[in-house]
């Protein structure tokens, strides 16, 4: 019989990630890392170590840990991930941000186009209750994590559609239109041999050096949007001078680019004259 200090100390010891073995435990206890420090002495379910020896190993063999446990964190939210969806990084969350400035106090109509598991769109939704959010995506194992993702949340105003891009949409237009698209070339040697054997790689990588779908996106945006829309994407960091072309190209005016947490130019923005 373990307690749930040695469980903790175990998982410390195997990962050298104290932050990481605590977020294990909260997810395999369904308890937060205050109740079980407080009770670091109780004994543990009997089966709450193997799970933990069994999610620890997965980690260390590079599977995601997002994966591993079935959730993850966005944003101000908890939310489900599974190998249909990509594992939604800190970095997008720089595009929800620059999404929530473009918007402004008005209400808006926004399209959240490729939304994985609604990591985007759900944010959207939480921070701005008066807009009314649409996400598409042309999987639907995608589109299931994000409809569970919308009822744990309580976002239950969030509309789905199924389709590739804009084909979901029909004659719709909106105010605002976001995306995190595939942006990776399939020979970036920054590509780690974890994503591509755990990460869906349609929601990774896209062909033309990774521009295809930033073309698509950034080309057909202005059907959809209305007077003065906005658009906003995030890309790679060496992307953001040919993806400003792109925006110009399409008859964006006001374009500029936004940085990750990283210092990387990671979003670009314009609007519609």
């Amino acid at each position: 019989m373990s307690s749930y200090g040695d469980v903790l100390a175990w998982a410390d010891a195997r990962l050298n990630n104290g932050a990481q073995a605590r977020r294990l435990l909260e997810d395999a206890a369904g308890r937060s890392i205050t109740w079980l420090l407080a009770h670091a002495d109780d004994l543990a379910p009997d089966d709450l170590r193997p799970q933990i020896e069994d999610w620890v190993q997965r980690i260390q063999w590079g599977e995601p840990e997002a994966y591993v446990t079935g959730v993850t964190h966005f944003w101000k939210l908890r939310l489900r991930v599974t190998p249909d969806v990509l594992v939604p990084r800190p970095d997008t969350e720089t595009l929800v941000e620059l999404a929530l400035g473009l918007g402004g106090a008005q209400p808006q109509r926004v399209v959240d186009l490729g939304t994985g598991s609604g990591a985007i769109a759900l944010s959207l939704a939480m921070e701005k209750p008066t807009w009314q959010i649409v996400g598409t995506d042309a999987s639907e194992g995608a589109l299931d994590v994000a409809r569970r993702n919308a009822l744990d949340c309580a976002l239950s105003g969030v509309r789905w559609y199924s389709g590739d891009w804009y084909q979901a949409l029909d004659q719709m237009r909106f105010d605002g239109i976001v995306s995190n698209p595939p942006y990776v070339a399939a020979d970036d040697p920054a590509l780690s041999d974890d994503v591509l054997k755990y990460e869906p790689q349609g929601a990774v990588i896209a062909a033309d050096d990774g521009l295809a779908d930033l073309k698509t996106i950034i080309g057909q945006a202005p059907d959809y949007l209305n007077a003065r829309g906005w658009l906003a994407v995030e890309h790679g960091y060496q992307q953001a001078e040919p993806v400003r072309a792109l925006f110009e190209a399409a008859g964006f005016v006001d374009v500029g680019c936004k940085r990750d947490l990283g210092d990387h130019p990671r979003v670009t923005f314009g609007r519609l004259r």
